[in-house]
């Protein structure tokens, strides 16, 4: 019975930590909401990015043509990664919030962000 009890604590905790970080892979092209982050058909995985998060936007440049654009509300990220040329739009009163930096490149990160947040002046911050 103790065995049991362990096996089921153990499975319940592994699954705990899969659900805390989820890898989230932008794909866009959704019909009628091609580049709205807050439509799931948008996201590889079928839902949308939370605080728990790591986030890849590819290049898109050669697919659906659709990067995200973030234009209302708040939006937090446990971390986010760019391919080369590829972008997040930020615009209007749109809030996009990384929590953590978890790549070695963080640098080139707030760059990224920074270039939205300057493209549409809007508030985009990365905080670790």
């Amino acid at each position: 019975m103790k065995k049991s009890l362990a096996i089921i604590a153990l499975f319940f905790l592994v699954n705990l930590s899969a659900e805390a970080q989820r890898i989230a892979t932008w794909k866009g092209g959704q019909t009628g909401r091609p580049r709205d982050w807050n439509c799931p058909t948008n996201w590889k995985e079928g839902r949308v990015p939370n605080e728990f998060s790591n986030v890849f936007i590819p290049d898109v440049s050669t697919s659906t043509f659709c990067y995200p654009l973030i234009d209302k509300g708040l939006v937090e990220v446990a971390n986010i990664e760019y391919a080369p040329q590829a972008r997040v739009d930020v615009r209007g009163n749109a809030r996009f919030i990384v929590l953590d930096a978890l790549t070695k490149t963080p640098a080139k990160k707030n760059e990224n962000l920074a270039q939205s947040r300057s493209r549409h002046d809007s508030l985009t911050t990365a905080r670790n």
